[in-house]
């Protein structure tokens, strides 16, 4: 009876640990189910025949195909990926390779869109060594191939405008101190990123040792500092050829302002300097010749100004003796000629000597007058008898009383009047003789 009591006892407590073992069992397979439905990839068990074995929930969502249909699918995932892709990913799903990781295909979903996945996966075994089968997991990396093309294209379209302006790219990792350069900062430095290590000392043996002190001291004092850092140097290439790049970069600092990175452009401004060197000898040159063309006006003015005060002086001294002499003519002949005109006049009976005389004084006061000298001045080639009537024109005469006076005609002054004011212009003018005469004196 004791016998059978504790055997009864036995198997309560037997059953009781089966009962907790079966519900941890239970509990961890729940825990598993949760992970493999919610994993952000499609999961998949593939058994050694190359049959579907299990596939999570997810691929609905991924693919638009439910479990159901997966599982209807011969050699799933094969039927959804895309034509172009199957053969070459064929091999993967027949039981090839015990491994393999992100290799990349395209799927075809159930509603036509395409999208770009990276598949993994890895043969299981059991604790005996035998094959259960293979674990494959399908990462939806679509978004990742579309940022991968753009930057593909974006670099293309850098390394395009890098060569096209000779430009080229560094940056520095402040951390860690690693340097990169573009392949086009290698061209532009004539170095080989085979043999040629990207580092500031590669960088510092290039610095024409004119400009490696002062280049070296704006790089470092904008190294740390959120500054742009805007440069030109001379860097001296292995052939010895010596280059001006115009260097720019900037300091990329994290949210609590620790720097991090430099970035930069290095762009070749050899023949902008070239000819910025060949202008500024121009403008040398161009000022020297104004300068000695001006020196050599300055000397020609001087020069003329000298003569020209030389030339008026002679011209006023000229002018001065000119007009003294013509004093000195009215001088002598009021002094010496008029006195005895006036003597004959007296002692003369005769009506037509005392015209003659009359005649001879007005025409010696005129012959010395400034009138006179300027209608001769003026090379009008007048005759005698026309200086004469002239100034009796001027002194107001009418030809009447000028006839008389010359004892001439009234026909023949008329005549002297028409040539007078032929040689003067006067023909076609509406201008009165006697004025314009006055005007001239």
């Amino acid at each position: 009876m004791k016998d059978k009591d504790k055997t009864k006892e036995q198997l309560v407590q037997d059953l009781t640990e089966l009962r907790r073992k079966l519900a941890e069992i239970q509990e961890n397979e729940q825990r598993l189910q949760a992970v493999l439905n919610y994993t952000p990839n499609v999961e998949h068990w593939v058994g050694p025949d190359g049959k579907l074995i299990w596939v999570n929930p997810l691929v609905l969502e991924m693919t638009g195909y439910s479990v159901e249909e997966c599982f209807k699918m011969k050699d799933f995932p094969l039927p959804i990926i895309h034509e172009a892709d199957r053969k070459r990913k064929k091999h993967l799903f027949t039981g090839q390779g015990s491994s393999g990781h992100d290799l990349d295909f395209r799927i075809v979903c159930k509603d036509g869109r395409h999208k770009w996945v990276g598949l993994s996966w890895r043969a299981m075994y059991d604790k005996n060594g035998m094959n259960l089968g293979w674990r494959y997991s399908i990462r939806d990396i679509t978004d990742e191939k579309r940022l991968a093309d753009e930057l593909r294209k974006t670099n293309h379209i850098l390394e395009l405008a890098q060569e096209a302006s000779e430009a080229g790219i560094w940056t520095i990792d402040i951390q860690t101190g690693a340097v990169t350069w573009s392949n086009a900062l290698y061209r532009l430095f004539d170095l080989s990123p085979a043999k040629d290590k990207a580092s500031r000392e590669t960088w510092r043996r290039l610095f024409h040792p004119e400009d490696r002190e002062r280049t070296e001291r704006i790089f470092n004092d904008s190294l740390h500092r959120k500054i742009n850092r805007r440069t030109t140097y001379r860097i001296v290439l292995p052939t010895g050829e010596i280059r001006w790049i115009l260097s720019r970069g900037n300091t990329v600092f994290d949210e609590a302002g620790k720097p991090l990175f430099m970035v930069g452009i290095c762009i070749d401004i050899t023949e902008q300097k070239k000819l910025e060197e060949e202008l500024k000898k121009h403008r040398q040159n161009l000022e020297m010749l104004v300068k000695n063309r001006t020196s050599e006006l300055e000397r020609k003015t001087l020069q003329l100004e000298e003569t020209i005060t030389t030339l008026r002086f002679l011209l006023d001294q000229r002018q001065q003796d000119k007009k003294e002499m013509q004093e000195n003519i009215m001088a002598n002949v009021n002094q010496l000629i008029v006195p005895f005109i006036d003597k004959l006049k007296i002692n003369c009976s005769d009506k037509t000597g005392t015209y003659y005389l009359d005649v001879l004084e007005n025409n010696l006061q005129n012959l010395v007058s400034p009138f006179s000298n300027q209608l001769a001045f003026k090379n009008l080639k007048f005759t005698p008898r026309e200086l004469n009537v002239s100034n009796l024109i001027r002194e107001g005469k009418s030809t009447k009383e000028i006839a008389n006076i010359l004892n001439l005609s009234v026909s023949t002054i008329q005549f002297h009047r028409d040539n007078i004011r032929k040689k003067l212009d006067l023909n076609k003018k509406n201008q009165k003789l006697s004025i314009y005469l006055r005007s001239l004196s």
